[in-house]
């Protein structure tokens, strides 16, 4: 069986940055101290969708979808200003959930996970990468963002 399951977004953005040393400070931390692994971008990061912290505790589509008249407010109230980039040097963030574009879980933290998007109370649906990792969770791994481990600039394409 293999020991990881790498989840890459082929197409995050036109302007990728990912190199073996970014992917490679994945494995510079204890294995026994992560479940997943995931990537963060140089000038925006991006997928506030897949964020879940102590900080981004919403689906922030959900909430924006609150304010029809007021969409744009609620996009920078809800999106834009956790998308400020996250230094290099920076310790590993823990969270509930993110993506980033790129992850890598250990396998033995993937026991019945599945990419489910359906969610009834959201015209969106449910970021699939969150119901992936609250099972992650469940199962007992622990899920950082790595600032390292950069991918892209975030930039829209």
């Amino acid at each position: 069986q293999a020991q990881f399951l790498l989840i890459l977004d082929a197409d995050i953005n036109a302007n990728p940055i990912l190199s073996l040393d970014n992917f490679l400070t994945n494995f510079h931390y204890n294995l026994n101290e992560w479940g997943a692994m995931t990537a963060s971008q140089t000038i925006r990061y991006y997928d506030i969708w897949a964020l879940r912290s102590t900080v981004v505790n919403y689906d922030c589509w959900k909430e924006i979808s609150k304010y029809p008249q007021y969409s744009n407010l609620a996009s920078k109230i809800y999106i834009d200003v956790h998308t400020k980039p996250i230094p290099k040097d920076h310790n590993l963030i823990p969270v509930q959930s993110a993506f980033g574009g790129f992850a890598i879980y250990q396998t033995r933290y993937l026991t019945n996970c599945t990419y489910d998007s359906s969610d009834n109370e959201s015209v969106y649906g449910k970021c699939e990468h969150v119901s992936f990792n609250e099972c992650v969770n469940r199962n007992g791994g622990k899920i950082f963002i790595n600032p390292a481990f950069q991918n892209s600039d975030g930039l829209p394409t």
